[in-house]
Order: structure tokens, then C-alpha cells, then sequence
């Protein structure tokens, strides 16, 4: 018999999890707070940046036998360059795409593979979850009635790094505490508007040293041959600007490189824009409460280095793992799924802890860690190398740059 699984969130996390389930005949229901993401605008001007899948995102993309589907629908991902001078050679299958990309491909496969198998409820909006029963309402879209639904074998969080479904879990389950902290980390999207042709979309783009500002490109309306371009600039604070010479003035001193790529109206929309808090980490005591288990960023939060879209699609990949070594004939479902998201969770908080440690220690508005990062490049120990590989873990990643000692105090 298969298990009967509700899925709370439609992002990269859950879909990949219900292709894997789907892959070996397993049903699943996702329930998404937002409508289609083929109906939706894939990128946001203030916060689609650049995201390259690689190492442990590139796991679960093999998991799932998906690496055409991304090969034809995204920008491939070649390495990265500083100033125009190559500093990472990327040798294995790789992308670079926003959020709102990533989705659709998967959103795609999920429709048009496994539609048999995967129900997805867009408009979907979960409340008053009771881990304990695995019960939950839904409000969908345009009704104003709840709708309850369940009992579920189990339920899984997927619904980002501003779960609901996380808050619910810790006012129920004494277990699952939740702790929280904030490093100090903004960030402003700024649109590269003109000369784009001067780069290489297929690489990320430092355009400074002094304060690491990463340029990449992301699908345009026409798709991966209609790029957009991206900068992230980063700021310890709720930066504002007056005016466009207070934005030009400013960017002189950070990157001045920047200007080149950016129109007056590109600079005037990016004044305009508030800083968004992006250095704000939420960890767990424990991945699971009562007949829930988290993955992504519900599982935990963390300042963006690469990893939140790579390690939740590996943290799906992994929890789909445990269910395969666990979902026999012959077991009772409710001990299987138990020992299941154990297994899980033996496996992935110690994965979650050691990024969260890397994310804390690579705050691009930290003028100390930048100059820290610059200099372990040179000297080929770069730790975000380590960080993206796809044959070490994130634990083993940290143990490595540990052994570095007093660089990564501070």
C-alpha cells in the first residue's frame, strides 16, 4: 500500500520530492498558496537574482532524471568570472536561473510526466495544521469557506523559509524549538539595463572586489536566448537612496564597473527600492513534529550563498531516500514513515547546521568576509568551491574550511 502524502508547498523542495514519489508510483497531493507558476511572470526586478544549480542541487536533478528538461529550458552555468578573467571553471552540468525559472521546469514535469500521480491544487492556502492527526484547513482562492482535509500518513513543509506551517509545528510539539538570529544582511536588486552584450551569460559576473557584487542572467519573456541581467548589491543595513546622483555617487566608491550596464531609469527604480532582509537565520532543534517533516528553507533559513534552492532540492532527494529504505511489504505504514523521517532527520539536520555555519561566515556586506574570501581564492582553498561540490557533503564542507582555524573567526 502506498502512503498517503500532503505536500505544503509548490517551490523547488516539493516538487521535486513528488517527481520522486511519483517516479516510483507513489501519489501525492500539493496544496500552493499562488496560482500556476506557467501562468506567472517568472522573475521579480526586486528579487530575482541569478541562482546557479550546481553540486547539491545537481544531485537532485540527476535524482529525478531531469538534467534534459533543465539543459533545454535554462541558461547553463559555465563558472564564474571576476572582472572578466575566469576564477572558477565549471566542468559538470550546471545552470543559472531565477526562483521563478527553476519552478516552472519542475511545475512542467510535474504536469506533463506525472500528472497521473501528482495533484497539484494551485490557490491553495493551508492553515490550522494539527501535526499530531495530520489534519489541516485549506482557504482556496476566491472561496471564503475552509475546507478540511486529512488524515494524512504525512505531512510535508515545504512552504519556504517564512513557514506557517513552522510556526504551527512549534506552538504544538515541545520537541521542535526554534531558534533565530539576524546577521545583518541586505540586499537591493539592481536591472542591468544596456552593453549586457559585453558578457558571458553562461557565468556569474564578480564586478568588484571591494564589496562582492555578483551580475548574472536569468530567462527573459523570450526564455533563455532573451536574457535579463542582475546585480545584488549588498548593504548591512535598510539602505536608502535620495536621489540618482546619491545612487551614482555611491556606486563609485562600491563598483564603479557597475554604471556601464545601468541606464539612469534602471538607476532611478533601484533608489526607489527598500532593502530586503535577507540575513535572517530560523533553525530547529528537530526536521520533524508529530506527522510533519520539513525540507528547503521550512526546514531552515539562512543568508542566500548559493544554497537554499540547491540544498532543498537535496533535502527532498534525501527524505525520499529514507522513505525507500523504510516503505516496505510487510511494515506497518505509521512505523515506517516514523523510522523514515528519522532517518531523514539524522541525515539532514547536521546538513542544515553546516550551511547555516558557511552562511554566516560569507556576508557580502561584511566588508572582513569578503576580503577573507578573496584571499582563500587566490590561494585555491575557496570554501564556496567546497560548498557547491556535488561529492561532499555541506558537513564535510564545513570540516574542511574548519581546519583553517582563527581565518574564520569574526
Amino acid at each position: 500500500m502506498n502512503p498517503n502524502i500532503a505536500i505544503i508547498g509548490g517551490g523547488p523542495a516539493g516538487l521535486v520530492l513528488a517527481i520522486s514519489l511519483a517516479r516510483r508510483g507513489i501519489p501525492s497531493v500539493i496544496f500552493e498558496a499562488l496560482d500556476n507558476p506557467l501562468n506567472l511572470e517568472k522573475y521579480n526586478p526586486s528579487r530575482s537574482y541569478a541562482i546557479d544549480i550546481t553540486g547539491h542541487g545537481l544531485k537532485a536533478i540527476r535524482y529525478i532524471d531531469a538534467i534534459k528538461d533543465f539543459d533545454e529550458k535554462l541558461i547553463a552555468f559555465d563558472g564564474m568570472k571576476v572582472n572578466g578573467k575566469l576564477v572558477t571553471d565549471w566542468q559538470e552540468p550546471g545552470w543559472i536561473a531565477s526562483r521563478g525559472d527553476i519552478v516552472s521546469v519542475l511545475t512542467t514535469i510535474a504536469l506533463e510526466k506525472h500528472s497521473d500521480l501528482i495533484d497539484i491544487r494551485f490557490q491553495h492556502r493551508v492553515e490550522n495544521i494539527d501535526v499530531d492527526a495530520g489534519t489541516f484547513d485549506v482557504q482556496k482562492e476566491g472561496e471564503a469557506a475552509l475546507v478540511s482535509f486529512g488524515p494524512y500518513d504525512l505531512v510535508v513543509g515545504s512552504d519556504g523559509g517564512g513557514s506557517c506551517l513552522r510556526e504551527q509545528a512549534a506552538e504544538q510539539e515541545p520537541a521542535y524549538q526554534l531558534t533565530r538570529e539576524d546577521i545583518g544582511f541586505y540586499f537591493k536588486m539592481l536591472a542591468m539595463d544596456r552593453n549586457t552584450g559585453d558578457l558571458e551569460q553562461n557565468f556569474l559576473q564578480v564586478l568588484s572586489k571591494k564589496l562582492l557584487m555578483v551580475a548574472g542572467a536569468i530567462n527573459g519573456p523570450g526564455g533563455k536566448e532573451d536574457p535579463l541581467w542582475f546585480s545584488a548589491v549588498p548593504y548591512a543595513n535598510d539602505h536608502r537612496y535620495s536621489s540618482l546622483e546619491d545612487v551614482k555617487k555611491d556606486m563609485q566608491k562600491r563598483c564603479p564597473a557597475i554604471l556601464k550596464y545601468c541606464s539612469d531609469e534602471a538607476l532611478s527604480a533601484f533608489a526607489d527600492l527598500p532593502a530586503q532582509n535577507i540575513g535572517r537565520i530560523t533553525s530547529a532543534s528537530q526536521l520533524y513534529a508529530g506527522k510533519v517533516v520539513f525540507l528547503g528553507d521550512a526546514a531552515i533559513s539562512y543568508p542566500p550563498i548559493g544554497q537554499g534552492i540547491n540544498g532543498a532540492m537535496e533535502s527532498a532527494k534525501v527524505l525520499d531516500e529514507a522513505m525507500i529504505r523504510h516503505i516496505k511489504p510487510g511494515v506497518d505504514m505509521r512505523v515506517a514513515i516514523k523510522r523514515a523521517v528519522h532517518d531523514y532527520n539524522a541525515a539532514w539536520l547536521p546538513e542544515t547546521k553546516a550551511v547555516a555555519w558557511m552562511g554566516k561566515r560569507s556576508n557580502q556586506s561584511n566588508r572582513w568576509h569578503m576580503i577573507r574570501g578573496l584571499i582563500l581564492a587566490v590561494l585555491n582553498i575557496s570554501a564556496m568551491d567546497l560548498i557547491k561540490s556535488s561529492t561532499l557533503s555541506y558537513s564535510e564542507a564545513m570540516r574542511r574550511t574548519q581546519k583553517l582555524g582563527p581565518v574564520w573567526w569574526g
